[in-house]
């Protein structure tokens, strides 16, 4: 039996708690799932699963390959290139989750440039706006920028999100300049209410301490996409990350306001469930973003 084959498989089936759901995510039956964790049972001579009405469960023996599945997967495939004095080669799917408008405007262009280096690696983009269970969903790597709320996620600092306060010329010209801050609660502003429950933006007072600037929106969304076209068409002012503006900004379509005043930095991550140290699509994927992120100036890894 191909052991290595199946203990990733078992790994993914302890992670779902689903025979059906591991089969169809592998083209295969449920019965075929069960036959080859079965296998892989009598193989070890150990019971990896307790089956019950209301469930599956690892047992102890069951818990202790979930844990150290991982290593063991990498290490194979390290020592199999070792051996044939070869460079590692990456396989199979490399699952990645990010916001709508970072895939779309940081990563895609991007893809083919690491596709070429990796042709035998499929990429898998799993898009939201919102909080994606990374086990649930089998993802290998998610990309979050700001604080990080989950501790339980191995998180690897990659780059340094810088952002501004925007405004469009067609808002500009209808509405005018805000001259100073206390201007900006007569103007309308935009809000991503994934931020924080209550609006604010992070603001410097004159003497440098932090003061948060509280206000009522005049549009809101949780896509941040939405908040970029709300912002380019004139409806508002708006915080966003100068990457997503960057082209916006070339062409002058709009103009940062109050910049001395922002706090701006905010931190991007790569986060995977793992506690363990990355595998090989994980590193290979995450230093490679990195070096291109050196490039971009509207990003910075240091």
């Amino acid at each position: 039996m191909d052991v290595i084959e199946s203990i990733r498989i078992f790994k993914r089936v302890a992670e779902t708690k689903s025979f059906s759901r591991v089969g169809k995510e592998n083209d295969v039956s449920q019965p075929t799932i069960s036959k080859l964790i079965q296998g892989l049972e009598r193989h070890l001579d150990i019971a990896l699963f307790r089956r019950t009405t209301r469930g599956l469960s690892l047992t102890v023996e069951g818990q202790k390959l979930y844990n150290s599945g991982s290593d063991l997967i990498d290490h194979f495939e390290r020592v199999i290139a070792e051996v044939k004095s070869q460079k590692l080669t990456l396989k199979g799917e490399l699952r990645v989750s990010a916001s709508l408008a970072f895939a779309r405007l940081v990563l895609a262009p991007l893809f083919l440039e690491f596709s070429n280096q990796h042709p035998d690696l499929r990429l898998n983009f799993i898009l939201s706006d919102g909080y994606t269970d990374l086990v649930e969903n089998n993802i290998d790597i998610a990309f979050r920028i700001g604080k990080l709320a989950d501790s339980t996620l191995k998180a690897n600092r990659i780059a340094t999100s810088r952002r501004a306060l925007y405004a469009s010329k067609i808002y500009l010209k209808k509405f005018g300049r805000p001259k100073y801050l206390n201007h900006l609660h007569s103007h309308r502003l935009l809000y991503f209410t994934r931020l924080a429950d209550r609006p604010s933006w992070p603001f410097l007072s004159s003497n440098g301490e932090p003061t948060p600037f509280y206000f009522e929106p005049f549009f809101k969304t949780d896509g941040t996409d939405l908040m970029r076209e709300a912002l380019l068409n004139g409806m508002g002012i708006a915080l966003l990350p100068t990457w997503m503006m960057g082209e916006a900004e070339k062409e002058k379509k709009v103009e940062r306001l109050f910049d001395s005043n922002l706090i701006s930095p905010t931190p991007i991550f790569a986060l995977s469930a793992s506690s363990k140290d990355l595998n090989a699509k994980q590193r290979a994927y995450i230093e490679f973003l990195r070096l291109k992120f050196e490039t971009m100036p509207s990003l910075s890894t240091r």
